[in-house]
């Protein structure tokens, strides 16, 4: 796990008769953005919601098309339209009383528009992993794997508290209940042999199109996890009939396909600290910008076969990597990426967020 945690001791805030508080969250996903963010937030706001927050996510209507798990969630949700996604009028019309906790996780975003929100938000949050922007927050969390405060520094108010590191990786609860199991598999494992490819559920790269024909002919059982919306699905589907791969649309059930296949082949993003939480092994593309600090991360622990970037893979790319982390490798990768993330790390972002807002009466324009 990681050595640095956080600027803050995390402890569990005892049940109170009060009022319930209540938080914000604005992100979006697409297609072309992915559902990271959206992940991300949904499993930061479950984790609120069982200390008893009442939450409200306002996103886009592209969003609720890309990711099928904004319709199923209980928390209300308010539509904010392409033209005012950088609006900070559009927001607080979702919760016309304001909030005591305005979460953001939206590269769009930064100090201007945050700061018009002050006296709204009665603290505002910011879920990045960039470091590349000015930002007016109370709180910032970032789960990259050995993210340093100095990386924010001159990029935030002196007040800000910072939660850094997987330890702070925001999973849903499925693969937190399901790490025990999923390692002691891994123990158990002799000969590996299932493949699960995922690129995420919109995969503008086309990476999964390159995975597959890369492991035609491996004698391999190969599951691919995509959304139905996709823009490559006919072919990606086309390839897999022809070379015998099981496709998963709109997978309602990673921690279950994580738990059962051996190895990965996917993007080095958010998706990295699901794997590493079941110790998942995986060869990992570069995807975007936004993922190479997780994949610096991710090989300097030895927790993945880094590749990439995208641009500069090949069908045989893949093909010889996969074939290096079968034959050497993938069982000590195993617990090497497994060390990276417990699962753990919604709930202790909630726990801390509780307490850091319980004594907080928010914080002016710098």
């Amino acid at each position: 796990m990681n050595a640095y945690r956080s600027t803050v001791t995390a402890s569990v805030s005892e049940p109170s008769d009060a009022m319930p508080r209540d938080a914000v969250f604005r992100f979006d996903a697409s297609p072309c953005l992915g559902a990271g963010h959206a992940m991300r937030c949904l499993s930061l706001a479950d984790a609120l919601a069982d200390d008893g927050w009442v939450v409200t996510m306002a996103t886009s209507d592209e969003s609720l098309r890309t990711v099928p798990a904004l319709n199923a969630t209980t928390h209300t949700v308010k539509v904010i339209t392409a033209e005012a996604a950088c609006s900070a009028d559009a927001l607080r019309e979702t919760a016309p009383k304001g909030c005591n906790l305005l979460v953001v996780d939206n590269y769009d975003w930064d100090r201007p528009i945050e700061t018009q929100l002050r006296g709204w938000a009665q603290s505002i949050m910011i879920i990045a992993d960039l470091a590349d922007r000015p930002h007016d927050a109370d709180i910032l969390l970032d789960q990259t794997a050995g993210r340093k405060p100095e990386d924010y520094a001159d990029l935030l108010p002196t007040h800000c508290r910072l939660l850094l590191g997987s330890d702070y990786a925001l999973l849903r609860e499925p693969f937190r209940k399901r790490r025990d199991a999923a390692l002691a598999r891994r123990r158990g494992t002799q000969i590996p042999s299932r493949v699960l490819v995922s690129f995420g559920w919109s995969d503008p790269t086309n990476m999964t199109t390159r995975a597959l024909l890369g492991l035609e002919g491996l004698n391999l059982d190969v599951t691919v996890a995509i959304g139905r919306a996709a823009e490559h699905l006919v072919e990606i589907k086309r390839i897999a009939a022809r070379t015998g791969a099981r496709v998963i649309e709109d997978a309602t059930d990673m921690d279950l396909l994580m738990f059962e296949h051996d190895i990965a082949v996917g993007a080095a993003g958010s998706t990295s600290w699901e794997r590493a939480c079941l110790g998942l092994p995986a060869v990992a593309v570069v995807t975007g910008d936004d993922q190479k600090a997780v994949a610096h991360a991710l090989d300097h622990a030895g927790a993945a076969q880094v590749i990439g970037p995208h641009e500069n893979v090949t069908p045989d790319t893949i093909r010889r990597s996969v074939q290096r982390l079968l034959e050497r490798g993938w069982h000590e990768m195993a617990f090497k990426t497994a060390d990276l993330c417990d699962g753990d790390g919604a709930r202790r972002a909630a726990q801390t967020i509780g307490n850091i807002t319980e004594t907080s009466e928010g914080h002016p324009a710098p």
